[in-house]
Parts: C-alpha cells; structure tokens; sequence
C-alpha cells in the first residue's frame, strides 16, 4: 500500500503515530517478527523487495495461521536526495467482528524454525526499479478477535518499521586531481565595492566527471591590495540539501564551464593596485538518481589565480 503523497517537509525525522488497534481474546506474547531488505546495498534501477521473516524463538513447536502472510501489510514511501522526511500517519481499521480458531488452517513450526514472506515494492516511483533516494515504511502483522485458541497455537504479530538508502557509490575529485578555474573576466568596482567575476572551470583530468551546474557553486572572495587582505563572501543562493543530475554536469576531459560570481562589498573605500581571487565548491552533495557509468565527482574546492580589478 502505497501512503499518501508527502505533505510540505516538517522535519528531519520520520515519526510514525499509530491508531493500529490490535484485538485478540489470546494474551500470549508472539514470537518474534522482522523486516530486511532482500537486496544488499541496493543501486538506482534495482526491484526491490521486503522480506518478513518470524521465528518461532520458543521451546517447542508451535503452530501459526497458514494465511498469515495475507494478513500482511506494508507502507513505503520515498524521500528525493537532501529533502527531509515528514511525519507519516499510518491507521487501520478495526476488525470487530470474531473468528472462531477451530475453523482456520494452521501450519506447524518447529522450535527455533523461521518462515518467511517477501512482499515487493510496488510504489510508482519504483515502477521501473527504485530511484536514488532515502525510503521509509512498516509491515504491520495483526489480527481480529480469534477464540478457542489451543495452548500450541500463537499469532505471529508486530508493528515494524524500517528505512534504507539506495545510493550509487561515487569517487571524489578534487582540485589536486587537475581540476581548475581562472578567471576570464572582471567588472570595475560597483557604488557598493563589489565586483563581478567570470570564471571558467575546466576538467583538466583524463575522465569524465559530475560538477555543480553553474548555479549551484559556493564562492568565496579575496581582494588583495597595496595595504593588505578584504575577504568577502560570494553573493550566493541559499543552497539545495543535494545536487542530482538535473542539477549537474557531465563534464568531458578538457571540457569547460563558464561560471558568473558576484562579490558585494569588497572595496568599500578606495584601494591601490587592487587584485581578486575566487574560491568556489559545490553548493551540496551529489546524489545520484539513476544509474552511470560515470561515477567520478568534483567535491573539493579550486580557487584562482588573481586578476587585477579595471577601472571604471
């Protein structure tokens, strides 16, 4: 079962408030449930599956409902790379009406034996395998009122929730790895003392690799004078909680990127023989969402060398 489409972020944590009302005329303890993931650290594309599994942790064999994988029910739902998860409300039901135990089947399990159930991930972002992101849900096991119940007999039960990630594994480039910028242009001072810069980022390494669109850096500036240093910092966007492809470049080796940073405020008061450098990095991480070949990402930071400001 699919839970309803997210609501505007609230925070950073998944709170689960659950009205499941469970009812049984039995007051024995169940033996244990849990929840896995079937695959081992899931990529972009994968089909997913849950697998419920219960133990029969007792002493001696016992016996369980044979349908009791129909009574199975799981809520999934996806949060895209760098939003934060809402709380989700999950409800059922209540099963009022009474099953006498004598008219269902049951299966014998042996002490310290385990059945299991895989339920798939059916969510439409999943429909053609499961996008990069963070996913949470639960597997509910309960049960209506059931009496005669035997001594022997138990009713597998439990509320579990659960969360994974499914993540493409990326290698980290940095500056000392032949990625570099240098300035290709810069304004005069404006009435506040800023100035504007054009940079060109280049992919001087021998492989392709994921960069922050031009959108998406963080700049830092430095005005170097006669009489000493003014750092300032860049006239930047508030930045994403992740960077995804939409997001990013698929830089070619030699490839290049013309990048437009603006830095307020650096030269209040007239200033000799001024000079500007540029330091930038990407505004968040990159998470992938599908699938690449190309797995190499720039994280570092690449400064410039420094240009002389022009006169008006």
């Amino acid at each position: 079962m699919e839970a309803e489409q997210p609501r505007p972020i609230l925070g950073m944590l998944v709170g689960m408030m659950l009205t499941t009302l469970l009812m049984t005329l039995s007051a024995r303890a169940a033996p244990a449930l849990s929840v896995a993931l079937v695959s081992s650290d899931p990529l972009p594309g994968d089909a997913l599956t849950i697998e419920v599994r219960w133990t029969n942790d007792s002493e001696d064999s016992l016996r369980i409902p044979a349908d009791w994988t129909e009574e199975l029910q799981m809520w999934i739902w996806r949060v895209a790379p760098g939003e934060k998860p809402e709380p989700v409300r999950i409800t059922r039901d209540m099963d009022t009406s009474i099953t006498m135990a004598k008219r269902m089947k049951w299966i014998e399990v042996p002490a310290g034996e385990v059945v299991s159930h895989q339920l798939p991930i059916e969510i439409e972002e999943c429909a053609e395998g499961c996008p990069g992101g963070s996913y949470y849900g639960q597997v509910n096991l309960t049960w209506g009122m059931i009496d005669g119940m035997k001594a022997n007999q138990r009713l597998p039960q439990g509320q579990i929730p659960f969360s994974f990630g499914v993540t493409l594994p990326m290698e980290s480039v940095t500056a000392d790895a032949g990625v570099t910028a240098a300035i290709t242009s810069i304004t005069p001072f404006d009435e506040s003392g800023g100035v504007g810069v054009t940079l060109s980022l280049s992919n001087d390494t021998e492989a392709p690799l994921w960069v922050a669109g031009p959108e998406h850096w963080l700049g830092a500036c430095l005005l170097v004078h006669k009489k000493g240093e003014i750092t300032g910092v860049a006239d930047n966007e508030d930045p994403p909680g992740a960077l995804v492809e939409s997001d990013s470049l698929l830089m070619q080796p030699g490839g290049a990127i013309e990048l437009n940073i603006s830095c307020p405020g650096l030269a209040p008061e007239k200033v000799k023989k001024p000079q500007v450098t540029v330091s930038i990095k990407p505004s968040a991480p990159f998470f992938a969402v599908e699938l690449h070949d190309e797995r190499r990402v720039f994280t570092g930071e690449v400064s410039t060398e420094a240009a002389s400001v022009p006169r008006k």
